[in-house]
């Protein structure tokens, strides 16, 4: 029997009780009047009974409460858990991206930290741009002019009156080139006919005309000659290799080059 119904049980029995001593020793009116005012006892049974139901029974109100209180503890103590077992985790991974940023950094230290080149510097070469090679030649038949009566009379009128064939003229010319080669290539770009042997006996070109005088025109000991430096060569003009700034002059002599200035003696 719980509390309340004990209580309910009590309170039932008083009520017979006073009841009774009404009906039989107090008269009808004792009767109602116990009945109608019931006596300290029963009042204070009955506050009792009341009071122990309101803090038996807690109001919905409460019991909302205390249910909202308890699932916020529990929501704090899975945190509080959560958080707890999360932090290790945390910091090792922390530990490890420390790790692996001081490592970048190192690396990137290492990276940019300068490093000695013992190996000996070598001077760049440059290229040097190649040298032009130029080279001055002229043709003349002046010694002619002066002895114009020695000519076939079928050449005189080939014989310029001044005597230049080609007056001094700047030509390039690649290392290597003789002074037959610039004849040729002259010769060529100016319409000037020329005409030459090969003569293997000397391993030279012959030079036998320019601009149609031939040797023997004006004479057995006529034809062209050439010089380099005022110099004449003892030797075909296929065999002198040129210098830069060499000079070259090709004359036609009536006496075996001693009507243009060639020294016989240097033949010796």
């Amino acid at each position: 029997m719980s509390q309340k119904q004990l209580k309910t049980f009590l309170l039932s029995v008083v009520v017979i009780a006073v009841a009774l001593l009404g009906l039989f020793g107090l008269g009808g009116n004792s009767f109602f009047a116990a009945s109608e005012q019931p006596d300290d006892a029963m009042l204070a049974a009955t506050a009792d009974e009341q009071t122990v139901g309101i803090q038996s029974e807690p109001s919905e109100t409460e019991a909302g409460t205390d249910a909202k209180t308890e699932t916020e503890s529990k929501t704090i103590q899975q945190e509080a858990k959560s958080e707890t077992d999360t932090k290790p985790a945390t910091d090792v991974k922390n530990g490890k991206e420390t790790a692996a940023e001081t490592d970048t950094d190192n690396k990137k230290a290492a990276g940019t930290a300068p490093v000695t080149d013992n190996t000996a510097t070598v001077p760049e070469q440059t290229a040097q741009p190649a040298t032009e090679n130029s080279c001055t030649i002229s043709i003349s038949c002046a010694a002619l002019v002066k002895q114009l009566d020695l000519c076939d009379p079928d050449k005189k009128e080939l014989v310029p009156s001044d005597g230049w064939i080609l007056p001094a003229t700047t030509i390039s010319f690649s290392e290597g080139e003789t002074v037959f080669d610039v004849l040729q290539r002259v010769c060529k770009a100016n319409k000037i006919h020329m005409e030459y042997e090969d003569t293997p006996g000397y391993n030279s070109a012959y030079i036998e005309g320019i601009a149609n005088l031939y040797e023997f025109d004006a004479g057995a000991q006529s034809g062209w000659m050439y010089k380099v430096n005022d110099w004449f060569p003892n030797y075909g003009c296929s065999q002198y290799t040129l210098q830069n700034g060499d000079v070259i002059c090709w004359v036609y002599s009536c006496d075996l080059g001693a009507d243009v200035g060639r020294d016989m003696s240097e033949d010796v």
